[in-house]
């Protein structure tokens, strides 16, 4: 319907991007990665049962996490904002909190 997921070497530049900002433990603020997940999760292109993005092939989760990745359609931007994961305990993007707003 909209078409196919985007070809390897585009989703491996993102996950490898995505990837250095997990292994160094740098993640956006919560607030803002459950903004961004509200967004992925009200798209037309998230493939919801493996929570993929069909414009850009990533998952949207990891995806999100990172501070230095952007929404292939603009619904969210890079982050200036980010914790150190090593410091901040009660930082965790793991649930899918989603907001009703």
């Amino acid at each position: 319907m909209f078409g196919r997921i985007p070809r390897v070497p585009q989703n491996i530049a993102n996950l490898a991007t995505a990837s250095k900002d997990i292994i160094k433990n740098n993640r956006i603020e919560k607030k803002e990665y459950i903004k961004r997940i509200n967004a992925c999760k009200q798209c037309v292109y998230l493939l919801k049962a493996v929570d993929v993005c069909r414009k850009c092939g990533c998952f949207v989760k990891m995806k999100a996490m990172s501070p230095s990745m952007t929404c292939p359609i603009g619904k969210w931007s890079t982050s200036e904002i980010t914790v150190d994961s090593t410091q901040d305990e009660g930082c965790s993007h793991d649930s899918d909190e989603v907001s009703t707003d």
